[in-house]
């Protein structure tokens, strides 16, 4: 028997569902009823559901970020890049903090408490009998420094 014919003998009312028995892997019982009563589609609905919740949140915080960033007039597009800059622009020397350049001689340090003449006339004669400074050096420091006197 076909089983077309066996189809037609459930619905005609001559056979019951328990003497059909297809082997056809195409043939759907009209009588089966799910196992699990439709959980497995309401599973898959609240998945989809929370899938479609954690995109919207995802964007709306990524929206509120970008409109902060903008407010504190950080480019939302490339904030780590536009805040190095920041950091940079304000930890760089200012041209009062930054060191003379060299053909500017530095200020003298001034000492908190001044040395005896006698220790700063020594100092001048050690310099120049180093070769460090020449006799006409030796002897403008030595004047200013009796003029301190």
């Amino acid at each position: 028997m076909e089983p077309s014919d066996l189809l037609d003998a459930y619905h005609s009312g001559d056979m019951t569902g328990d003497d059909v028995f297809i082997e056809d892997p195409a043939f759907v019982d009209p009588t089966f009823v799910d196992p699990s009563g439709g959980a497995f589609g309401s599973l898959f609905a609240l998945v989809a559901v929370l899938v479609v919740i954690s995109v919207i949140v995802g964007v709306a915080m990524s929206v509120r970020r970008a409109a902060k960033l903008r407010d504190a007039g950080i480019d939302p597009l490339d904030p780590t890049t536009d805040l190095q800059i920041r950091y940079m622009q304000r930890t760089a020397p200012s041209p009062e903090t930054r060191r003379p350049t060299p053909d500017v001689p530095p200020a003298p340090a001034q000492a908190s408490t001044p040395r005896p003449v006698e220790e700063r006339l020594a100092e001048i004669d050690r310099l120049h009998e180093a070769g460090t400074i020449t006799a006409a050096e030796r002897d403008a420091a030595r004047a200013r420094v009796i003029e301190t006197i």
